[in-house]
C-alpha cells in the first residue's frame, strides 16, 4: 500500500511516498508505539487521536511544551489534541500557555485558535483570553486558573473583572447579553452569534438580546444561521416577532433576486 505524507520543511510542503504492506504487516499494537519516533511535522498530530492513545498522547504534547515553552508547534498540536479529545478546562489551559508563550506575537494564529475553542470556555476564560488577544498574556498575569496550564504562575489568584467609579472599586457582573457584546466587539461574531441564540432560548422576551442578533444576522447575512434559529424559537413569546418575520422576508426576497439572475 502507497501512502503520501506531507513532509514540512520551513514554509514550504513536500510529499513524500511511503510504502505500506499491510497485508504482511502483523497487527499494530497501540501501546507499543512509541511516540517519539513520530515526525514532529506529521499530520498525525493534528487529526482525531487513536483510541486508546489520547492519554499518552497528550502527556507526550504537555513534556514537549514543558521541555520547551517556546515551541509554537507542540503549542498548536496539543491545543488541537486538547481540542478533540480533552476537556473544557484542558483545552482552556493549553491555549493559556500558547498565548502566554507567545505574549503579543503571533496576534492571528492566536485569535484563529480562540474563535474555534471560545464557545467550550466559561465566561471569565473567554473575557480573558479575548482581552489578551491585544495586549499579550504573561505568566504572572492574573486570569482564571486552570490545572491543565504548565506555564501559569500559581501565585496569582483568579481574575476579577472590575471597574472604578469615584475612587471605588466596584466589581462588575456581567450577564450573557454583555458577554456576547464584548465578543461583537473583538470581531468574534460567530461565537457571539451562538451565544445570543442560546440565550433567546431562555429568555426569548428579552427585547435587547433579540436586537443584537438580528443585527448580526443583518450584518454577516447569515441566512441559514437566521432560519434554523427561528425554527428552534418557534412558539416562543420573542420581544421582536415582526422584525424576525420581516427579516425572513428579505432573506427570502434576496434569495429569489438571486435565482433569477
Amino acid at each position: 500500500m502507497h501512502i503520501m505524507v506531507d513532509n514540512f520543511i520551513g514554509d514550504s510542503v513536500g510529499r513524500q511516498l511511503c510504502v505500506c504492506d499491510l497485508d504482511m504487516a502483523p497487527p499494530i499494537d497501540i501501546a507499543a508505539i512509541d511516540l517519539s519516533f513520530i515526525s514532529r511535522h506529521s499530520q498525525f498530530w493534528l487529526g482525531r487521536l487513536p483510541q486508546g492513545l489520547s492519554g499518552r498522547i497528550l502527556d507526550f504534547l504537555s513534556h514537549r511544551v514543558s521541555n520547551n515553552p517556546q515551541d509554537l508547534l507542540a503549542h498548536v498540536q496539543r491545543v488541537a489534541a486538547h481540542y478533540q479529545t480533552g476537556t473544557a478546562d484542558s483545552l482552556y489551559g493549553a491555549l493559556l500557555d500558547l498565548f502566554i508563550s507567545l505574549d503579543s506575537k503571533g496576534y492571528d494564529l492566536r485569535k484563529r485558535l480562540l474563535m474555534k475553542c471560545a464557545p467550550f470556555f466559561g465566561k471569565e476564560q473567554r473575557q480573558a483570553l479575548v482581552k489578551g488577544l491585544e495586549s499579550g498574556i504573561k505568566a504572572t498575569d492574573r486570569v482564571p486558573l486552570t490545572a491543565a496550564s504548565l506555564l501559569k504562575s500559581p501565585n496569582n489568584g483568579n481574575m476579577h473583572l472590575v471597574e472604578r467609579l469615584e475612587g471605588h472599586v466596584v466589581i462588575k457582573n456581567f450577564d450573557a447579553l454583555d458577554e456576547a457584546r464584548d465578543l461583537i466587539d473583538s470581531g468574534f461574531m460567530d461565537e457571539a452569534r451562538m451565544l445570543l441564540e442560546e440565550l433567546l432560548l431562555t429568555r426569548p422576551e428579552c427585547e435587547e438580546a433579540n436586537k443584537e442578533l438580528l443585527d448580526l444576522y443583518k450584518y454577516t447575512k447569515n441566512r441559514e444561521a437566521f432560519f434554523a434559529t427561528k425554527q428552534r424559537l418557534e412558539g416562543l413569546p420573542l420581544a421582536l416577532a415582526e422584525t424576525w418575520e420581516e427579516l425572513a422576508k428579505k432573506f427570502i426576497n434576496m434569495e429569489e433576486r438571486v435565482g433569477n439572475e
